[in-house]
């Protein structure tokens, strides 16, 4: 079942690098004022 152990532990460091990036992009996001945050999608 090793393997499964390291499928585990793969998603759970997945994880943890997901929910890294998320609080970095809210952090960015907060600094930016919302007039300037413009996604391609709301252009089309």
């Amino acid at each position: 079942m090793s393997g499964l152990n390291k499928m585990s532990q793969l998603i759970l460091t997945a994880l943890f690098a997901i929910a890294l990036s998320f609080l970095t992009f809210a952090a960015s996001f907060a600094e930016v004022p919302r007039s300037e945050f413009a996604p391609v999608a709301s252009h089309e």
